[in-house]
């Protein structure tokens, strides 16, 4: 019963029941903003911290209102790429579990022409709104670096556990997870979003230990259909400290105290996904990876993420 309620979870996380599909990228850039948002699902720990500031200003607390994270510098903790490809025949009898079909480098490739679409736009939405958005390149020193190279994200039991199930159903592996180039790959934060305690406290920790108000991860995943490769889902989440203090004499909501909150996440899973890339029949190398109009895709996903934290914190 539990491994069955764990592979709900898992459903629910990875957008299963959430499923849309364009015929190209370029089509999907080009859907009003009304069909656009309407794919894409939000969540935050907005609730929580509004019920948090309620009992810390019951308890004599001085706290703003509204209690607003701050934002003004975030960094961009990882951009990476999951890759599900192929349906193995045998796995099918097992549950559908999907093999991996692109190589390490086939993988980087692949997500290096999406991260330089992208950055610009994601750093100009960002810096429209006021908020300096940086890459590791930028934000980090050299003792930092250390840092962001050794650090784990802490995960439940629970979280484990819907992580590894994860990979189970997706066929994934070492070689089917790779970030871009100047990124570590960091699965937690965009696979578990909000729904673990301990993840969103690591994330807030680690956001304090490397100098910045926040940490946005990016994950695009990637599937092979045929002779192409398709877009099958976006990810992105923002994580930070909990704006409200722990304080020893306030009994917190929704069981104890945490350190860290899900600022934002939005994210579509694509089914079919949308192709992209487009291999050679015989040898099965790239003949062309069509990734043009990215920029305006994650240019309204960072606006519908920015959007709903004005409207989630700053709006009363």
């Amino acid at each position: 019963m539990k491994m069955k309620n764990t592979l709900i979870l898992v459903a629910v996380l990875l957008g299963i029941v959430n499923v849309y599909g364009q015929k190209s990228i370029q089509e999907l850039a080009e859907l009003s903003d009304k069909k656009f948002e309407k794919k894409v699902s939000s969540g935050n720990s907005a609730v929580l911290v509004k019920s948090f500031a309620k009992n810390a200003r019951r308890k004599g607390v001085d706290l703003p209102d509204p209690l607003v994270p701050p934002l003004k510098k975030v960094g961009i903790l990882s951009f990476f790429t999951a890759d599900l490809s192929e349906r193995d025949s045998k796995a099918i009898k097992r549950g559908g579990i999907y093999e991996s079909f692109l190589t390490t480098d086939g993988g980087k490739e692949i997500l290096q022409s999406f991260h330089d679409e992208a950055l610009n736009a994601l750093k100009n939405e960002f810096s429209s709104q006021g908020i300096m958005l940086l890459t590791p390149e930028e934000y980090l020193t050299e003792e930092t670096l250390e840092i962001y190279d050794n650090f784990q994200i802490e995960t439940s039991k629970m979280g484990s556990a819907v992580l590894a199930s994860a990979n189970y159903l997706q066929g994934q592996s070492e070689k089917s997870i790779v970030a871009a180039t100047g990124y570590k790959v960091f699965p937690a934060p965009t696979v578990l979003s909000g729904t673990d305690p301990k993840v969103i406290s690591s994330m807030a920790d680690l956001a304090n230990q490397l100098g910045v108000d926040a940490l946005l991860t990016v994950q695009i995943v990637t599937r092979k259909e045929k002779n192409e490769i398709g877009l099958s889902a976006i990810r992105i989440s923002l994580h930070g400290p909990n704006p409200v203090p722990d304080d020893p004499k306030v009994t917190y909501g929704f069981g104890k105290y945490v350190s860290g909150i899900l600022i934002e996440y939005a994210g579509t899973e694509f089914n079919p996904a949308i192709p992209f890339a487009y291999l050679n029949k015989k040898d099965k190398s790239f003949e062309s990876i069509e990734t043009q109009s990215f920029d305006t895709i994650i240019k309204r996903y960072a606006s519908i993420l920015l959007a709903n934290f004005k409207s989630d914190y700053v709006e009363k």
